[in-house]
């Protein structure tokens, strides 16, 4: 694990565990989704598996509009639509954050390997 703040975590019946991690930097922020189990090892063909994106500081106004956050600080406000349930899967996020034109870094590694997406240019 990191230095995030657990804000998600599920493990089913059948042994699949997840969890989300928000951890908050001095440029930005950083949301990380491990998953491990069998669905893990069905989907990625490895026991477990960590996406991870990154939000820059000058994203978090054009994030704060696009997810209607209160007036909290940012990292609160994700915290609660993830511990709230409202969102349960780090996909889910990256949806609105592609919706509404908030650049992300995008990387996932695990076993067998990793890969990296830099912040899509959504004025090209």
């Amino acid at each position: 694990m990191s230095d995030g703040q657990c804000i998600f975590e599920t493990c089913t019946k059948l042994g699949e565990k997840r969890t989300i991690e928000l951890e908050v930097k001095s440029n930005g922020i950083i949301m990380r989704e491990h998953t491990s189990g069998p669905d893990t090892e069905l989907i990625y063909g490895e026991p477990s598996h960590t996406q991870m994106i990154t939000i820059a500081l000058s994203e978090m106004d054009q994030l704060r509009s696009a997810l209607d956050l209160g007036d909290g600080p940012v990292e609160n406000e994700l915290a609660h639509i993830f511990k709230a349930g409202q969102k349960e899967w780090l996909s889910e996020l990256q949806d609105l954050l592609e919706r509404f034109n908030v650049r992300y870094t995008y990387a996932a590694f695990g076993d067998s390997g990793g890969a990296f997406r830099p912040p899509l240019d959504y004025n090209a």
